[in-house]
């Protein structure tokens, strides 16, 4: 029952695709979970000192080969806290019962959320969990709702004036989700301190989103929308060689 939602699930989000912003879906009350983590074999490992959340999420910045490159489809445990740090659990039923299941993966992540607390996210930037992270479209949607009533390359501050959220755009979710690039800022993060994060739209080259290091490097990052086909393209240019 667990792999027949998990697939039903999938095939009715065929625009769980690369950019778009990841599902989370909360488990029907008849699903039996808390009897497939019991009786997993890892089910010690999966529980450990409790259960805060268990979802199905789709996977940012991943492809599943065998759906046709839609997002990757898991369920994700999250873990109650233990020495400061909380521990997501990522599990995905096999198509021929328990012994064709994935492999167990989790991260661990500080106690307070990923999204309000930036400097413990910067600093552990491939640490963020997939399915908080943004994709490009995700990323041009949040920069296009701040940059709406703003003018032309007009740069807007992300670090202050604070929503519900914590913040404008908690960019360092899209930071994470760029692949080769997103390894260089992870050790980048780690060494230096994100001191300013601003934003700006040019009506040639797309929205902009510009990151400060306490170096006095910089990273520009652009995503430009093509007029005519919609397609996103992200830009990305380091001041550092």
């Amino acid at each position: 029952m667990m792999r027949a939602w998990l697939n039903e699930v999938a095939a009715a989000n065929p625009q769980q695709r690369d950019g778009a912003a990841p599902m989370r879906v909360e488990p029907p009350a008849d699903l039996p979970w808390m009897e497939y983590v019991a009786k997993h074999k890892e089910a010690d490992r999966i529980v450990g000192d409790g259960l805060v959340s268990f979802s199905l999420c789709f996977i940012a910045g991943t492809r599943d080969p065998n759906r046709n490159g839609q997002m990757r489809l898991d369920y994700v445990v999250e873990k109650m806290p233990r020495d400061g740090a909380t521990e997501h659990v990522y599990l995905h039923p096999g198509p021929k019962g328990p012994r064709s299941d994935a492999k167990v993966r989790s991260v661990s992540a500080p106690a307070d959320s990923w999204v309000s607390d930036k400097d413990a996210a910067l600093r552990n930037l491939l640490g963020i969990p997939q399915h908080l992270r943004y994709g490009k479209r995700q990323a041009w949607a949040s920069l296009n709702r701040i940059l709406q009533d703003v003018p032309a390359q007009t740069q807007v501050e992300l670090t202050v004036g604070a929503t519900e959220d914590g913040e404008l755009f908690p960019y360092w979710l899209w930071l994470t989700n760029l692949g080769e690039v997103s390894r260089d800022l992870h050790v980048r993060c780690y060494t230096y301190a994100v001191v300013k994060a601003t934003c700006e739209w040019h009506p040639v080259s797309g929205v902009w989103l510009h990151v400060h290091y306490d170096d006095g490097n910089h990273i520009d990052l652009g995503i430009y929308r093509d007029p005519r086909y919609g397609k996103l393209t992200v830009y990305t240019t380091p001041s550092w060689s």
